[in-house]
């Protein structure tokens, strides 16, 4: 069974000031980007499962407000008998860009956008480790913040290949994986929240798991539990 498609707004207006959304997919995915060259697929099939789910305890969904921040991607939750777990991708996409930064404690941490189609990006943070051929194109010192660069000419990854290795913040053994769709224009939560810089990004996010087949979904699904997926 192919995952459902997005639902499409027949307008996308803005709630704040009435005008009619008109932002690029490197707009959103953030810099660098295929943009026009790469090929239109609003529901692409993931085929690989983002991480070995054996070695996770729970996920929480996407739309949460964590610290007083609207937060447009969900979290894994790593199991405490494993100290870290390996990051795949689920589907054939292009690395575009990344951050290498300090995170809680001083630790540091990869976050990582994949371009799959035109329409659809997804990203990964508190990413600790990367294979070497992302490091070779990454900065060897991590910054003082989590601004990312772009990866020129973006990497290729196929479905199923190792990205790296993660066990999560330091503090909370959790990591991101955040689906953004282009196509997707939600208006935002009643959820009192205090600020967010993701408040462009949770108009485009999506169930990171809706592009997975019925049978691999239902692991997720289950992971998820009673709050389902979001956002």
């Amino acid at each position: 069974m192919s995952a459902p498609a997005p639902t499409i707004p027949a307008t996308r207006t803005s709630a704040n000031s009435g005008e009619v959304d008109s932002r690029s997919a490197s707009d959103i995915f953030g810099p660098g980007g295929l943009n026009p060259k790469g090929d239109s697929d609003p529901s692409p099939q993931f085929e690989a499962n983002i991480t070995d789910l054996s070695e996770i305890e729970y996920l929480t969904r996407a739309g949460t407000v964590q610290g007083g921040d609207l937060k447009p991607h969900g979290y894994l939750h790593v199991l405490f008998s494993n100290p870290e777990v390996p990051v795949y991708a689920p589907v054939d996409s292009h690395l575009i860009n990344y951050s290498y930064y300090y995170g809680i404690g001083n630790v540091v941490n990869y976050s990582l956008t994949f371009q799959v189609s035109c329409e659809v990006a997804f990203y990964v943070d508190h990413v600790r480790t990367v294979v070497d051929r992302i490091g070779a194109v990454a900065s060897d010192l991590p910054a003082e913040d989590s601004r990312h660069n772009a990866i020129l000419p973006a990497l290729l990854f196929q479905a199923g290949e190792l990205i790296g290795y993660t066990g999560g913040s330091s503090d909370y053994g959790n990591w991101d994986f955040g689906v953004l769709n282009t196509e997707v224009w939600k208006p935002l939560p009643e959820t009192p929240y205090s600020h967010s810089p993701n408040i462009d990004k949770y108009r485009y996010a999506v169930c990171p798991y809706q592009y997975y087949d019925e049978q691999m979904r239902a692991r997720y699904t289950e992971l998820l539990g009673d709050e389902g997926c979001g956002p």
